[in-house]
């Protein structure tokens, strides 16, 4: 799904893309970290509940529980990764470097 931070882009090809025949569907985009809930929330009260729904660029672990509790199944992102390569870890306490 695409349509960055608009609404109705959102919702509309969230709405084309779930008449396709696709084993899955993908969530990316260009969103603000602070409208990464509210567009998710957009695109999966429209896509079908029972094929995957995958969020790509997620990069902090509170990504993944906003993610889940708005019906995403599937995360990717390489900013973990990225930061574990240059010394940084994700702890109960947060961010060490």
């Amino acid at each position: 799904m695409q349509g960055g931070r608009s609404e109705v882009l959102r919702k509309k090809s969230a709405t084309e893309i779930s008449q396709l025949d696709f084993d899955g569907f993908g969530i990316g985009g260009s969103f603000a970290k602070e409208d990464m809930s509210t567009a998710v929330k957009w695109v999966n009260e429209i896509l079908p509940e029972e094929k995957p729904r995958h969020l790509l660029g997620i990069g902090e672990p509170e990504d993944l529980f906003m993610g889940v509790e708005n019906g995403v199944d599937l995360f990717d992102c390489v900013g973990p990764t990225r930061l574990a390569r240059n010394g940084t870890l994700f702890t109960h306490q947060g961010k060490i470097n």
